[in-house]
């Protein structure tokens, strides 16, 4: 599922072109929310901030709906989140999305322009869900959850219902029956690692240290 960058639907930029020009003019007055500090939306957007030459103020949630709720109420103007999040909220007309980090347009926002189109070509970053087991499992349970999962995918109705919803059936399938992250994941990881090595992002650790 594709991050989107989304704003408060009263703030004056109504595109990603106006949200740079906004914060060149005075950095770090713009704040911005997301599910937590260093979820992938917050990655993603401070990698987009390290893109566009911009710096933008980060303001941690406790998941995407208080996040969301903030911007709605006019506490945040802006916020990352995935894009079933931010759905129900732009078809309320309370919520207006700048752009998806997605290669292709998303079916669920056809109007909203990718950040490619924004004019980041190349720049991606997605949501995604799997069914993990711990380290070291079986490969014969492996191989057997992976054939009920690719089996419940493949019931009437499902394929249809997660490709209008993820743009790809080819996202619901690949899965590596042999364990590990899909081969999709290990390009997404490696960037977003770019962030938190060199100091930009300070990732919050269990006891505050």
């Amino acid at each position: 599922m594709p991050v989107v960058i989304a704003a408060n639907a009263q703030v004056p930029f109504d595109s990603i072109a106006k949200l740079i020009t906004a914060s060149k003019v005075a950095p770090r007055s713009i704040a911005y929310g997301s599910p937590c500090n260093g979820s992938t939306p917050h990655l993603a957007c401070e990698l987009f901030q390290r893109a566009a030459g911009i710096q933008l103020n980060h303001v941690p949630y406790k998941g995407g709906a208080p996040a969301l709720n903030d911007v709605i109420a006019g506490h945040v103007p802006a916020v990352a989140v995935n894009a079933l999040e931010a759905l129900p909220h732009v078809r309320a007309g309370r919520l207006r999305v700048l752009a998806v980090l997605s290669p292709a347009r998303s079916p669920i926002l056809p109007e909203v322009p990718t950040i490619a189109e924004s004019g980041f070509p190349g720049f991606e970053a997605s949501v995604w869900y799997g069914v993990v087991g711990p380290a070291g499992l079986a490969p014969a349970i492996v191989a057997r959850v992976h054939a009920q999962v690719q089996q419940a995918l493949a019931a009437p109705g499902a394929v249809d219902r997660f490709a209008s919803l993820l743009a790809s059936e080819r996202a619901l399938r690949q899965a590596d029956p042999r364990g590990g992250h899909p081969a999709g994941l290990r390009a997404p990881y490696a960037a977003f690692g770019v962030a938190p090595r060199e100091g930009s992002v300070a990732l919050e650790r269990p006891g505050g240290d």
